[in-house]
């Protein structure tokens, strides 16, 4: 096979537990996510990029978690991932949540991310 093959994406979902502080008798969450291609990240963190007038970038860190996550989770016992389901999880969910989902930093966002604190 082609060596640049094993960096395509394949369409495949996968099915992962969020990581959380479980209780011993609770049922874990599980969500199905698919993969986010190079493309589709890069347009997503343009969407959450901002440009003023004066040549400032502010980048919207919560929105660009939000997106990522509306687009990669195919499956989740809430229904549907919407901005109105994410706008009410707690810092426990959010959390979990946040690490499915890749940095926006890997470019030149990094300096202008100051929202993502």
């Amino acid at each position: 096979s082609m060596s640049y093959e094993k960096y395509m994406l394949t369409r495949e979902v996968e099915k992962v537990f969020l990581d959380l502080p479980y209780e011993e008798e609770e049922d874990k969450i599980e969500v199905s996510i698919r993969p986010l291609s190079w493309s589709k990240k890069n347009s997503l963190v343009s969407q959450c990029t901002n440009y003023s007038g004066d040549g400032g970038v502010a980048f919207d860190g919560q929105r660009y978690i939000n997106e990522v996550l509306k687009y990669i989770i195919t499956e989740a016992p809430w229904g549907a991932t919407s901005d109105m389901f994410l706008g009410k999880v707690d810092l426990k969910l959010g959390g979990a949540l946040e690490k499915l989902v890749p940095s926006a930093t890997d470019s030149d966002v990094a300096e202008a991310s100051e929202n993502l604190v």
